[in-house]
């Protein structure tokens, strides 16, 4: 049984429009066989820089994914994993490739609570995770993600749409 704490290092970039980075082919790794999420691969790989067929890191993680992880998804305690996996609780270490600005938290409900579980975000970012917890599309990825535990589901921006349901 495994007691230890795994964490992921995320890393934060833009202004307004943010992105959500992972750098390390390990947390990717561990978001894929632990937490059934597929990261999209965004970088390019260094030998062919120029061509556009096959990617690499860093591998941009949804604010939906990012909502799961902390737990404010309803489903994320209602597992049937083995004990192994449920005994680590995943730690995210947020880095900050954005320039703060001095706005505070906007009166949304939730945005107190994101405070606390990602201390280091700029007030921006957790208002505009509040406004998507109470999304219809947080919804929808929240159903998909309490489905059958070997769907995976990704981005379906390749596909046309928000979401693809892999059956792994």
């Amino acid at each position: 049984m495994m007691g230890c704490e795994d964490s992921i290092t995320l890393t934060l970039i833009g202004n307004h429009d943010f992105q959500l980075l992972l750098w390390n082919p390990a947390d990717v790794d561990l978001l894929r066989s632990r937490y059934r999420m597929v990261c999209t691969y965004i970088g390019c790989l260094p030998s062919n820089p120029l061509q556009n067929i096959e990617h690499s890191l860093p591998a941009l993680v949804s604010f939906e994914q990012l909502l799961i992880l902390l737990g404010f998804g309803g489903y994320h305690s209602s597992w049937d994993a083995p004990a192994e996996k449920q005994a680590g609780k995943l730690k995210i270490n947020l880095e900050l490739l954005t320039p703060l600005r001095c706005s505070s938290l906007n009166d949304y409900k939730d945005s107190k609570d994101l405070a606390l579980a990602l201390p280091r975000a700029p007030p921006l970012f957790l208002n505009m995770l509040s406004r998507l917890r109470s999304s219809p599309r947080f919804s929808i990825y929240e159903y998909l993600y309490s489905l059958p535990k070997n769907l995976y589901i990704t981005s379906g921006s390749k596909f046309g749409g928000d979401f693809s349901a892999l059956l792994w």
